[in-house]
């Protein structure tokens, strides 16, 4: 008689693996999808892995599409649960080389928009510094020409 053996899951990636390789596979498939026709992401896969049914791929294959929904790279279809489009961030990060290039791009554009924000912040706590000298050189000035103004008036009134 066969005695029936249950199948084993294969285990593929480990956690840590298992995280780089979704990303991998983001970067490579964000620049193969279309921009603004409707596609199905397992479509792709066979340009990545070569084998038509690569089983690495498909063993995360949900979990690519989460991350891709997740990351804001891509979304459903108003009448489908299985067509995607790409988002205007998926398209940027598409243009800028993938998801990789795209976080480098983010990345670089935070640290300079950080970077001016420390600087005004600067420019900020010496104009609020200097604004008290500002003020009383203003003062001054207003002050010295409100009198010789008086003086000019007072000369021509008392001369004639």
């Amino acid at each position: 008689m066969a005695a029936l053996i249950p199948s084993q899951k294969i285990i593929y990636f480990s956690d840590e693996e298992k995280e780089k390789k979704i990303y991998e596979y983001i970067d490579q498939l964000i620049l193969l999808f279309p921009d603004f026709d409707y596609f199905q992401t397992y479509k792709f896969y066979k340009n990545i892995e070569p084998e038509l049914k690569s089983p690495k791929i498909s063993s995360i294959s949900s979990e690519i599409q989460t991350a891709l929904i997740k990351l804001g790279y891509i979304d459903y279809h108003p009448q489908s649960q299985i067509q995607y489009i790409l988002t205007e961030k998926g398209r940027e990060a598409k243009k800028r080389g993938g998801h990789f290039k795209y976080e480098e791009y983010i990345n670089s554009k935070e640290e300079i928009e950080y970077e001016k924000s420390k600087i005004d912040l600067e420019l900020a706590k010496k104009t609020l510094k200097d604004y008290k000298r500002t003020k009383l050189f203003a003062i001054l000035g207003f002050s010295f020409s409100v009198i010789a103004i008086l003086i000019e008036v007072f000369k021509t009134f008392f001369q004639k």
